[in-house]
């Protein structure tokens, strides 16, 4: 039996909104975020052990995060 992951569908609707190519098949992406790796959506690359890395957006990122959020309700 097959068994549907969400996070298959959550890549497949983000390279549609973003408007990218997966740069391989959902289920090899699944399968590297799996072993505790990242993949870059658009270049390909395998960030190892990428789930042991923690990252903290700047003041200045999550400002522009907020008015770029802003810009896109207003427009």
């Amino acid at each position: 039996m097959n068994t549907y992951d969400r996070r298959a569908g959550e890549l497949l609707a983000l390279a549609i909104a973003e408007g990218i190519d997966l740069p391989m098949p959902v289920d090899e992406i699944i399968a590297w975020e799996d072993a505790g790796h990242a993949i870059d959506l658009v270049t390909g690359e395998i960030l190892l052990n990428a789930d042991s890395v923690r990252i903290a957006p700047t003041v200045a990122g999550e400002a522009t995060a907020f008015l770029l959020e802003l810009e896109e309700v207003t427009t």
